[in-house]
């Protein structure tokens, strides 16, 4: 057990009952429409697993972005009500895009593509590289993520499986 795992160990914690996917011979397969005669709507079945959650603020100072994964910041909001769609956009939008320096102004399209590919398994902007979703999405990376030199791809490019 590492240093940094006994430290999380002390924090503060609340027990909560998390879902995780339960292990299953085939790939797990959801309908979102009427399933065929005798097929279950959904193959996937919940392993629930109670778990600590910790609450890191006692050494959001220590962690890192780059060394740990994520960052914790300190934000409070000025909206009153998260479920009024105007104070979220107004409000809400600007103080995100302030805290992680990053634009936020992409929204993802509801698109019929994305319902028929999960229940085939596959990946949208694989199977559907010309749908709203997948360009929006590519839009979105390309925003986050800007391409990198040609060495750099090189170095670093991973292959990608296609299912």
């Amino acid at each position: 057990m590492s240093m940094g795992t006994r430290a999380i160990d002390r924090l503060p914690a609340v027990e909560a009952q998390l879902n995780y996917l339960a292990p299953m011979a085939g790939k797990p397969r959801t309908y979102t429409y009427d399933p065929p005669a005798g097929e279950p709507r959904t193959t996937a079945a919940p392993e629930p697993r109670t778990l600590p959650i910790h609450d890191a603020r006692p050494i959001a100072a220590a962690v890192e972005l780059d060394r740990q994964g994520f960052q914790l910041l300190q934000q409070r909001s000025r909206v009153r009500d998260f479920y009024d769609d105007d104070d979220v956009r107004q409000t809400y939008y600007p103080e995100v895009e302030e805290a992680l320096k990053v634009k936020v102004n992409y929204q993802i399209p509801n698109d019929r593509v994305v319902p028929v590919c999960v229940n085939r398994g596959t990946v949208p902007m694989l199977a559907e590289p010309r749908s709203d979703f997948s360009k929006a999405v590519a839009a979105l990376a390309k925003e986050l993520a800007p391409p990198q030199s040609a060495t750099a791809k090189r170095r670093f490019a991973l292959p990608l499986a296609r299912a």
